[in-house]
């Protein structure tokens, strides 16, 4: 095989390799994903007290696509901090993980959302039997679209990476 032609096929692969890789932890974002909100579903539940609330700020740059060249603009979201103790048998715990994943908000929800959890309030807690150190206040996910997402990357890149390293492979027989 010429050279030129080894070097072309070798480069077939690697992009191949790497789509696979791609799909790969996709696919393995959106099991963790899934997997949380499925366990986190038949965590049982036991009483705690919020110690202290606030507004976290995220600056989120906006991509390039959104502005004007020469344009620097930023985005403020927000994520609410709720943080909160409880007890499981013999252990006392702190935590500050409201739901499963981060969902970022403009700043009247997050009002409403640490509105619902003043200092001193009685809470549900569910935690990880196993690992107790685990909870959250809210079953629910904060994943929204993603796990849907992550499932058709994951299978699209995985599905493209096999057949492109494959036909980078049988080139060069």
């Amino acid at each position: 095989m010429p050279r030129a032609a080894y070097y072309l096929t070798s480069m077939v692969t690697i992009i191949g390799v790497v789509f696979l890789a791609i799909g790969l932890g996709a696919l393995y974002g959106w099991r963790r994903m899934r997997r949380a909100g499925k366990e986190g579903r038949n965590w049982p539940g036991t009483a705690g007290r919020v110690t202290a609330t606030a507004i976290k700020t995220v600056e989120t740059d906006l991509s390039p696509v959104d502005v004007r060249p020469g344009r620097e603009q930023k985005i403020t979201r927000y994520t609410p901090e709720v943080t909160y103790e409880y007890s499981v048998g013999p252990g006392s715990y702190r935590n500050s993980r409201l739901q499963f994943g981060t969902r970022l908000m403009s700043r009247v929800e997050v009002a409403n959302v640490v509105s619902q959890y003043s200092v001193g309030r009685e809470v549900t807690v569910y935690y990880d039997p196993g690992h107790p150190q685990s909870s959250v206040l809210e079953r629910k996910s904060a994943y929204g679209w993603w796990p849907p997402v992550a499932l058709l990357a994951g299978l699209l890149f995985a599905t493209v990476g096999t057949l492109i390293t494959t036909v980078g492979l049988y080139a060069k027989i």
